[in-house]
This record gives structure tokens, sequence and C-alpha cells, in this order.
């Protein structure tokens, strides 16, 4: 897959990154310093984005509290807004089985080899109080899906370091190594819901079954 580099744009003092309006869902950037750089540029939970109860889950008949992340500012068109926080662990094998709450927020983050469990914090925390728990931290975990296309405003992406893309066929993948982040792909007023789409399958009414068993997570790096 062709990768993008990243479009670095100097506004104030703040640096807004954008993708350059790219529909890869890879890009790339020079080292893990430089990912590093990049995250501590975007929005977090309490400075950018803040969480809240959902307006578009409440609008389309969905009855049963769920949070909602929201825009703080301004975001224009191909914009990086935030990036998914999650606990990393080891992707499982087919035969287990997770339970519906894991896999609600649940990211890929290298293929099969390595996940995002977004209702965790990275040292395996679980989330009870995400406006306070996630203050501070990507909110993209709390994006929830559009019913419609017309209402999505945010896409996934990953930016990965162009040392692990140039090297990914003789080592193993670390999560310092890409992150996944969420862009605007068109222009988002301040306090809009971000909405994005998890599927043409995704199910609203998904419910926990007592029955099934959880699978025990492994911590990945």
């Amino acid at each position: 897959m062709k990768r993008k580099n990243i479009d670095w744009e100097k506004s104030g003092h703040i640096d807004t990154i954008y993708i350059n309006g790219s529909e890869d869902d890879i890009m790339s950037i020079e080292n893990v310093q430089d990912l590093l750089k990049l995250k501590q540029n975007l929005s977090t939970v309490g400075n950018g984005c803040y969480l809240d109860k959902s307006k578009y889950l409440e609008k389309i008949g969905i009855k049963v509290f769920q949070w909602g992340l929201f825009a703080e500012r301004d975001f224009k068109k191909d914009e990086i807004i935030t990036w998914y926080n999650g606990y990393a662990v080891k992707a499982p094998k087919k035969e287990s089985l997770l339970s519906n709450e894991q896999l609600s927020h649940l990211r890929t983050l290298f293929s099969l080899n390595i996940l995002l469990v977004g209702n965790y914090l990275q040292n395996g925390t679980k989330i009870t109080n995400p406006k306070i728990q996630l203050q501070g931290l990507g909110g993209a975990s709390y994006i929830n899906h559009a019913k419609n296309k017309k209402d999505l405003n945010v896409k996934f992406a990953y930016i990965t370091t162009k040392d692990y893309d140039q090297n990914f066929d003789t080592r193993a993948p670390h999560c310092n190594d890409r992150i996944v982040v969420v862009a605007a792909i068109k222009d988002i007023m301040k306090n809009t819901e971000f909405l994005t789409s998890y599927g043409e399958d995704y199910n609203f009414e998904r419910k926990e079954d007592p029955n099934k068993p959880i699978y025990v997570f492994e911590h990945a790096c």
C-alpha cells in the first residue's frame, strides 16, 4: 500500500496536522520521536474534545445511556483530531471468545498481532468514569457509529513509523511503531458529535450474553 507523509501546518502556536486529503488508511512518519511529538499536538479529552451523553444515539432511538465524543472547537476537513487510546493486547486465538463489552471497544493496531481495547487504559485499568480517566488522553474509542453515511464526519487512519514500514518483514511490531487516529472528512463545527463507521454489519442493539466466556487478554507491549 502506498504511504502518505504527514503534512504539518503551523497555525499560531498550535501544530495542526492534516492528511492531505489522502484516502489511504496508513500514513508514514519518520520515527518514534516524531510520532510522540504528533500525539502531543493532537486534541485530547478536555483539550479539543469532550465527552457527554450521545445526542446522536438518542436521536436514532437508542434509549440506553452511552457516551459520545464531541468537538470542543472547530475542525477543518482532513485535520487529524485525536487518537485511539487503549490497552494493547495480543490478538486472541480464533477459538477464543470475547465478551460483547470488550468487542464494543476493540480496534486493530497491527493486523492480527496487536489489538487495542479502548475501554481500558494503557496500564490495564478498566475505564469506569471516562470523563475523568481520559482527561489529557485520546478519546477516539468513544466515537459512535453513524447509522447513515450522510452523518459520518470522521474516519480512522493509521500513522506508522518509516522504520517499521521498511523493516516489517524482519522484526515484530511494537506499540510505539503505530497509532490509530481519527481525521475529519468534512469541516466540523464546535459542539458537533464525532461519528464514524464500524462497518455495515454494526449492531446498535448488542446485549451481553451471560453464558459467553470472557477471554483474558495477554498484554502486548
